[in-house]
């Protein structure tokens, strides 16, 4: 019996220390499913760059193809005629205004000054200052002070307004001035006030041969 109890304490001693372990699956191990072995290998969210090219290189490029993309897609055509016909409107509203000019004509050997409104807006308190006496009507009449050159309240736009200066010939032959400077302000329908100054030189129509009225002319 000493024996017996001998030999059972020696297994119950040697149990613990020759108990097996199995051993830990690391993320190289081999694992044995069938007459190939599978290896298992850690799972990675990196993406490797292509070969000799970095990759934010790569990241950069595709950023710049995709803005190449979005360029090149053309926009509809009806949102392109809409913006067009926008800016052409913008544009025509910009230069919307009011363009007074004086000008002299000449018409079968006379002479006539107009005031003429060519813009597409109303001239409002309308004047014109003349460098010189303007001398017509046989040398008696100042044109200059005339109320047509001192005071316009309203003007259309296309409206022109004329008067008699001279005959070609008596303006001429009393050696009236010739060269003149006519300056123009007005105020268009939003308040702002505009000025122009316009330069004439009547000696451009001393010359000049006509028909009188009555005169038949040869066919």
């Amino acid at each position: 019996m000493p024996c017996v109890r001998n030999a059972l304490q020696l297994v119950l001693d040697l149990g613990p220390r020759t108990r097996c372990r199995s051993p830990r699956r690391g993320p190289s191990s081999i694992e044995k499913r069938g007459p190939h072995p599978i290896v298992a290998r850690p799972f990675s969210t990196v993406t490797e760059d292509p070969p000799g090219i970095p990759q934010a290189a790569t990241k950069e490029r595709g950023n710049v193809l995709s803005a190449e993309t979005r360029s090149e897609v053309p926009s509809p055509p009806s949102v392109a005629k809409k913006s067009d016909r926008g800016r052409e409107a913008a544009a025509r509203e910009a230069t919307r205004r009011p363009d007074v000019v004086v000008d002299v004509h000449f018409e079968d050997g006379l002479l006539f000054v107009s005031v003429s409104n060519i813009g597409d807006e109303p001239a409002l308190r309308l004047s014109c200052r003349f460098d010189n006496e303007l001398r017509g009507l046989g040398g008696t009449k100042n044109l200059a002070e005339l109320p047509l050159f001192r005071n316009i309240e309203f003007l259309a736009p296309g409206k022109e307004i004329r008067t008699l200066l001279d005959s070609s010939s008596a303006f001429f032959g009393r050696d009236e001035p010739t060269k003149l400077a006519v300056t123009i302000s007005y105020h268009d329908a939003a308040g702002r006030e505009h000025e122009t100054t316009i330069h004439h030189d009547l000696a451009i129509y001393r010359e000049l041969a006509y028909v009188p009225k009555g005169v038949q002319r040869d066919a």
